[in-house]
């Protein structure tokens, strides 16, 4: 959210937004890139939750309770828990990929290693056997 994006919402000057920013120090939020950063990204938003589940008290005209706003802390609260599902899978499913890359680049590389092993034995029973290079292209041309 930026104080452009707020000013354009609440129908304010986004100078008169940057500067109430400025005095009250508002810190924008780390933005969600890393598994890391969205965690902590949600983790403010449930701080966020928690005053505003605080702030809810009853009507001292009414007695009773703002059922519009507490209406309004549940859909949050319920994106908040898909948000942290999705966060979680997320990072399982890229903990499993990099897993699986590793699994990958290690077959690589034995096959590497039994391909450079066999061009070796190769090599030794060519010397073995008195073969030299070049002499059986020699051999099928004749």
């Amino acid at each position: 959210m930026t104080p452009a994006l707020l000013a354009e919402i609440a129908g304010l000057a986004p100078e008169t937004v940057a500067r109430r920013a400025e005095a009250e120090g508002w810190v924008p939020p780390p933005k969600a890139g890393t598994a890391q950063q969205r965690q902590q990204k949600i983790a403010l938003m449930l701080d966020e939750m928690v005053a505003d589940v605080e702030a809810v008290k009853k009507s001292k005209r009414t007695g009773a309770y703002d059922k519009t706003r507490i209406d309004a802390l549940s859909a949050r609260m319920r994106m908040l828990e898909k948000l942290s599902e999705i966060s979680e899978t997320r990072q399982a499913r890229q903990e499993e990929e990099e897993k699986t890359d590793a699994e990958i680049a290690a077959t690589l590389r034995r096959i590497d290693e039994r391909i450079v092993a066999l061009a070796h034995d190769f090599a030794r029973e060519l010397v073995r056997d008195g073969v030299r290079v070049g002499e059986g292209a020699a051999a099928d041309r004749e």
